[in-house]
This record gives structure tokens, C-alpha cells and sequence, in this order.
């Protein structure tokens, strides 16, 4: 269920000052006048399969300025910035996805081998601030046709108060400032970013053909991580920060992967099974739960949705009927995922199996449950001083 994980590691000066000495220093500069126009420290590490981290040095971070509404760079404590994919580090590529123990894990391994090239003793990875966690679900199929047919299929759908993007007929994403969604067929990317990674051209072909099966489901959390910590707060409970950020300590404890993707995934599909359901079916669904004139009255948001589409849905609709209207549909299990019966034909074959749904539970034949070889291996944590 976790894939790249972010980190602030905090430093003493001493610590900064030899790493500054030791880094790869990069900047620009004008020209025409010879001013620095800005300038980082950055390192490097290799791991599994030619899979390199950059880290960033930084003592620098943005604050808001009342005066001038405008955030400027202030001094702060050193710190380094660690960005990298859990799976990748464990076991070169990213078509399994592993679990929050393995992610302890493979943060674990950077930090070794951090230390061991730069000859450092940074923080304990439960010392780590997370800003970034990505979460992610493998859903398999037969083929990438497939999978390109279920997302060509969910291009017709709209997220709620989010702006739809599509990659041709590979990919569709909603960002947001809390957390950004991504639904893409996992052999499009993979051929992109990783295959030439790989110099065997057996298991270059091998990894491709595996990926190519792939929906792959992701969801990226930054603020929300931040929100979570507001709301422990609000209820009087302390938890330790940095930037606004919890410690990866804390992220163990208070947040659930399944659950945040399975609310993400909710919010965009109105439950997490694609169904084509029958109008008459949603009509007597919400009968049974409301009064007439309320079922009437969703009943007509729904069949604008199938129709038109949700933004359509949404133009014509008061905001809170319409939001009412989807909330209803959530609990109810109506899907959106729906066409009119006058497109019949189109539901005989939409291109993949008509059992496909997107539980995140070992009852789903589709779904692919994270390895985790931490507990495989018996490893209950991976701190090393």
C-alpha cells in the first residue's frame, strides 16, 4: 500500500557543515551581472537496480508575511530532504506494492547507506518528519488493453470539486492542495521511467509484460498529512512537528492507508465496485431508503450524471442538493459507473470483466496484497544507530 515516501531529517551544524563539503553544489547564475540567483547542496546514493536518491542539504525554509501576503525564505534549522519509492529500494521496481512495515524498512536502508557514504550518523528513521506519503493499490487484469478500456471508461466521470486531467487513453488524475489521485495503466509509466533501468533485456521484457497488466491506483498526501496532526491537536493532543509535518513515528500510529485510499477512491466512484447499474434498479434503491419526492428528486441528479456527465450534473444543480445527492449515493452503494440502458450494447462488452471492483481486501481476485517481507523475515523495525 505504499510506494514514495518524503522525509525531513534534521541536523546539527556540525553535521551540515561536513555534508556541505562533501556535496554536489548546484547553482544559478547570471551572466550578464554574476549574481547568485539561487543555490542548493545536493548528494546521491545507488541502491537496487541502478535506482538512485537525490538528497537535498537545506537551512532554509518559506514563511508567510502578513505585511506583504507573500511567503520569503528564512533561516531555520539544517535539515536534509529524503525523497524515494519503498518498493524500490527493496526490490528494484515498484509493481508490488509493500506494506507501512516494509516502508520503515526500506527508510531503514537508506539511512545505512547514507551514513556509510558520507560517514554521518543522522536521526533514527522514527525521528524522520514525513511531508510525503503515497499511497497505492495494484489492481491486476489480463491484458493493457484492458486496463486501458477501464480507464477510458472512468474518463467519463468527474471528481468532486477537483479538476480532471487525461493522459490520452493511459491515465486520469485529480489534484488537490490535500491530496492528489492518479489512475493509470502501470505499463505506460513503467516503459517511461524504469525499463531502461533494467540492462537484461530478458527481464527488461519480463517486468514490462508484468507491469503491462497493471491498474495501478495511486494517491499522493502532503497537506493532509498536516491536517491530521491539526485535528489530534484540536482534540488537545500533542504531537511533535517540523514544518507542520509529523514525525514518521506518529504517521505509524495515526494513519491508515486502506482507509485513506478507500475515502479518496469513494469520493470518486460513489463506493469502490464498477457496475452498470439499471435506472430502474437506483429508482427503487432510493424509494426503499427516502420518500418519494426525495428519490424523485436524486433519482434526476442521477440520470443528468450518466447522461451528461457530473460536471454537466453539477452546472445544473444547486451545490448542496448535488453534494447531498452524491452523498446519498455513497452510502446507498449506487454506482455512477453507469449508462443509460439506451446504450445497451456498450454494456456487453465494455472491454473488462464485469466482476471487476476496486477492494482493497484479499476477497477481491483483482486485487494484489502488498508483500511484506518484514514480517516474512520476522523483523519487527529496522533501527540501527
Amino acid at each position: 500500500m505504499i510506494d514514495t515516501l518524503g522525509f525531513f531529517v534534521i541536523i546539527d551544524q556540525s553535521t551540515c557543515d561536513l555534508l556541505s563539503n562533501r556535496s554536489i553544489k548546484t547553482e544559478r547564475v547570471d551572466q550578464e551581472t554574476g549574481n547568485i540567483e539561487f543555490e542548493y547542496n545536493n548528494f546521491h546514493t545507488h541502491h537496487s537496480y541502478n535506482y538512485k536518491i537525490m538528497y537535498k542539504l537545506e537551512n532554509k525554509a518559506h514563511q508567510y508575511d502578513p505585511a506583504t501576503k507573500t511567503p520569503h525564505r528564512v533561516e531555520s534549522l539544517p535539515y536534509i530532504r529524503f525523497e524515494f519509492s519503498a518498493p524500490k529500494i527493496l526490490w528494484g521496481n515498484n509493481l508490488e506494492s509493500c506494506s507501512l512495515s516494509d516502508a520503515v524498512y526500506a527508510a531503514g536502508m537508506v539511512r545505512d547507506e547514507f551514513n556509510k557514504t558520507y560517514n554521518v550518523n543522522i536521526a533514527k528513521v522514527m525521528d524522520w518528519y514525513c511531508y510525503r506519503i503515497d499511497t497505492c493499490a495494484n489492481f491486476l487484469l489480463t491484458s493493457e488493453d484492458q486496463v486501458k478500456d477501464y480507464i477510458r471508461y472512468l474518463q467519463r466521470l468527474d471528481y468532486p470539486r477537483r479538476i480532471k486531467n487525461n493522459y490520452e487513453d493511459s491515465g486520469i488524475y485529480f489534484a488537490s492542495r490535500h491530496q492528489t489521485l492518479k489512475i493509470y495503466a502501470k505499463g505506460a509509466e513503467f516503459k517511461k521511467h524504469d525499463k531502461k533501468r533494467f540492462l537484461d533485456e530478458t527481464e527488461q521484457e519480463s517486468l514490462q509484460q508484468q507491469a503491462s497488466k497493471i491498474l495501478r491506483i495511486e494517491v499522493e498526501h502532503k497537506t493532509k498529512l498536516k491536517s491530521i496532526v491539526e485535528g489530534f491537536q484540536k482534540d488537545g493532543l500533542f504531537i511533535p512537528t517540523f514544518r507542520g509535518y509529523p514525525r514518521f513515528n506518529e504517521i505509524l500510529q495515526i494513519f491508515n492507508p486502506i482507509e485513506e485510499m478507500e475515502k479518496i477512491i469513494k469520493k470518486f466512484l460513489s463506493g469502490l465496485k464498477t457496475k452498470t447499474m439499471k435506472n430502474l434498479e437506483v429508482f427503487e434503491i432510493l424509494k426503499a431508503n427516502m420518500t418519494e419526492k426525495a428519490a424523485r428528486s436524486k433519482y434526476a441528479i442521477y440520470m443528468l450524471i450518466i447522461q451528461h456527465g457530473q460536471k454537466e450534473a453539477k452546472r445544473q444543480t444547486p451545490k448542496r442538493t448535488f453534494q447531498r445527492a452524491m452523498k446519498a449515493f455513497r452510502e446507498l452503494g449506487i454506482s455512477i459507473v453507469a449508462l443509460n440502458e439506451n446504450e445497451a450494447d456498450y454494456f456487453l462488452d465494455k472491454g473488462f470483466p464485469d466482476d471487476f471492483e476496486l477492494t482493497m481486501s484479499k476477497e477481491n481476485k483483482y486485487f494484489q496484497m502488498p508483500l511484506d517481507i518484514s514480517k516474512s523475515k520476522g523483523i519487527i523495525s529496522y533501527e540501527t544507530d
